[in-house]
């Protein structure tokens, strides 16, 4: 028997020590008062060497009641029995459990255990249901239907004939005896016949009204879950039911608002007529008005053919202009080739002078010691009486005088046809001005004149000196109009940039000349140098400027024209600036080269496959960096840097490829 342990709420216990678990679906139960949710649930607990079983039922998850049978647990073999009976009490409360498998590897059997309401593992706080006595369902009573096995049928055994010692008076009272028994022994076997029969129709009633009982329970169970399903589908209908009042109240007031929206737009629809009718009217005029512009815009084409002619004929006077400055740049370096030839020659010739008036200033001291010596000479010839001795003696200083005298005049002529080979050199160095007027490069020591005083032909006229100054600058050489219609361009674009005051972008005649693209030289990376070991240069895509501080600048180069380039290889082209700067870092030396779009204002940053790790190839990489800027088209030119001073950093923030720190 099964009694109710209000003591106990979730049972503690191990995963181990779960021996068997049966759980059964919920079911609903329903009364006049209230409805119910039971679930049920029967575990073998093993304690020690003993097996607890228990049946626990859980209402509305909220209250747990546990059942078991009084003692501290039945052997393991004997365990099933209880178990079977709690099944048993089970299903005569409706439920139908199902065996839980436990045949899992620990972690999973502690899964188990820890989803299952009426255990909790040791250590851990249980499901808060409430456990006593209050509200706690009955028990039914079991009802033992034990059939009884029917008894053999005994067989009367006959009586055995015994001898009976006959006395003569007797015989028929024994007779009489006999019959009597014969007959109670035939009719006990009668009846024992009919209570047999009558013992095994009830046995078949039994098992009968035992079957009925099963199938109604089975009934009874269907019709238990079809209520709960239609309790469900009742609580559906009616939240399905609710939302379609929702739904109906949200589309009315949806409606409503169309309606509205609706009214809104008819009187936005009469106003866009309105509006229609006076965009007709504007649209026929810009009809007029564009045919006269088609008009006007055939006349421009004509103009703008007229304009491209004019242009091609600027363009080849451009070029043959171009070629006449070339070839005055090739008169003027064989100008300054001339001119240091002749500088040297002078070194020598005044080296020659110098040399001849030491030898000239000894011969006049010679000279006059001679001449003192005569002086002395003469005075004593006039002291003492003339004699034939003294007159050879001055006959022989006379000879003596005269050929100083001539050996002088020799030396005087040597010196003044020296001086009459470098007039035009002296004139131009004892001018001292600034040394293009020589054909010197910027940074050449000049050398002044030297000739002596009244050596030089005051009669003789000097050419003029051919200098670089002599030309007249780019900006006034007549460039050609750029090509392509006007309307190609923006306004922005057709605005001359104002020219920058470090001399970079210098163009001949305001007008870039154009050259090849970037991404054209050598299959994607640029490379450049007359050594036996080009120095290549590659665009770094991650950077849009060269950071450095201003004292690490050792170096900086800038173009002294434009040029048409396509910096990255692909697109239009664009008016571009070329740098090349320098950098110390540490006690290693960098080289970069920036290449500046004056239309976007984008900086790219080439660099060498390797910098430099001496001298030599520090200056064989910026030689390459030159090259490399010369093959696209940039002249570049060195920018003058002082050590330090306000000069330097000023032209340093003018170098828009520099981000300074």
């Amino acid at each position: 028997m099964l009694a109710l342990d209000s003591t106990l709420g979730c049972i503690e216990v191990s995963e181990s020590e779960v021996v068997d678990l049966y759980r059964s679906a919920p079911s609903t139960r329903s009364s006049e008062q209230r409805t119910e949710t039971m679930e049920a649930y029967i575990c073998a607990i093993r304690k020690n060497t003993l097996v607890k079983v228990y049946l626990a039922l859980v209402v509305n998850d909220r209250s747990i009641y546990v059942y078991s049978s009084p003692g501290k647990g039945k052997k393991e073999q004997e365990y099933p029995a209880e178990v079977e009976k709690s099944l048993s009490y089970a299903r005569a409360m409706g439920f139908s459990p199902e065996r839980v498998d436990l045949s899992y590897s620990p972690a999973m059997r502690e899964v188990v255990v820890r989803n299952t309401k009426i255990l909790r593992l040791p250590g851990t706080r249980g499901t808060g249901l409430k456990h006593g006595m209050p509200g706690a369902p009955v028990l039914p009573i079991l009802q033992q239907s034990v059939t009884a096995a029917p008894e053999p049928a005994m067989a009367v055994p006959a009586p055995a004939a015994t001898p009976v010692p006959v006395s003569s008076g007797e015989p028929a009272v024994q007779e009489r005896q006999g019959g009597e028994r014969l007959a109670a022994l035939t009719q006990l076997q009668h009846e024992h016949q009919a209570l047999t029969a009558e013992r095994d129709a009830l046995a078949r009633q039994l098992q009968q009204l035992a079957t009925q009982h099963h199938e109604t329970v089975k009934e009874l169970t269907a019709a238990r879950k079809t209520v709960q399903e239609m309790a469900g589908d009742r609580d559906t209908l009616r939240s399905q039911h609710r939302e379609a009042d929702d739904l109906l109240a949200a589309k009315e007031s949806v409606i409503a608002e169309l309606q509205k929206h609706a009214a809104d737009l008819a009187l936005e629809r009469e106003a866009l007529t309105a509006q229609n009718a006076e965009l007709a009217r504007i649209n026929d005029a810009m009809l007029e008005n564009l045919a006269q512009a088609r008009q006007d815009i055939a006349a421009l084409c004509a103009q703008r053919d007229a304009d491209l002619a004019e242009s091609q004929a600027a363009m080849q006077q451009h070029r043959e202009t171009a070629t006449q400055l070339e070839g005055a740049r090739q008169e003027v370096e064989s100008s300054a080739r001339e001119a240091a030839v002749a500088r040297q020659r002078v070194g020598t010739l005044e080296e020659a002078v110098q040399s001849q008036e030491q030898e000239l200033a000894t011969l006049r001291q010679q000279l006059a010691g001679e001449n003192s010596e005569r002086d002395a000479a003469l005075q004593r010839a006039a002291a003492q009486p003339v004699n034939a001795g003294v007159d050879a003696e001055v006959e022989r200083l006379r000879r003596e005088l005269e050929q100083v005298i001539a050996e002088r005049d020799t030396a005087l002529a040597q010196l003044a046809a020296a001086g009459e080979a470098q007039p035009r050199v002296a004139e131009e160095t004892a001018d001292g001005g600034d040394a293009a007027s020589t054909g010197c490069r910027p940074g050449e020591e000049t050398f002044p004149s030297r000739v002596l005083p009244g050596l030089q032909d005051p009669g003789r006229e000097t050419l003029p000196a051919f200098a670089e100054s002599a030309l007249p600058p780019f900006s006034q050489l007549q460039a050609p109009p750029q090509m392509g219609h006007p309307w190609d361009s923006s306004s922005d674009e057709a605005e001359d940039a104002p020219p920058d005051e470090s001399g970079a972008g210098v163009a001949l005649g305001d007008q870039d000349a154009p050259f090849l693209p970037l991404g054209d030289l050598q299959d994607g990376f640029f490379s450049a140098g007359a050594d036996d070991a080009p120095v290549r240069f590659l665009l770094e895509s991650g950077l849009d400027a060269i950071d450095c501080p201003a004292a690490d600048v050792l170096e900086l180069h800038q173009s002294i024209n434009n040029a048409y380039l396509s910096p990255e290889g692909t697109g239009g082209q664009e008016s571009c600036q070329g740098y090349i700067c320098c950098l110390r870092r540490g006690d290693e030396k960098t080289v970069f080269a920036a290449i500046y779009g004056t239309t976007n204002h984008r900086t790219r940053v080439y660099l060498p496959e390797s910098q430099p790790r001496d001298d030599e190839s520090y200056a064989r990489t910026v030689r390459g960096a030159v090259s490399f800027a010369e093959e696209v088209g940039l002249m570049m030119e060195r920018v003058p840097l002082e050590a330090t001073g306000p000069k330097r950093q000023e032209r340093l923030k003018r170098c828009p490829a520099l981000r300074l720190a």
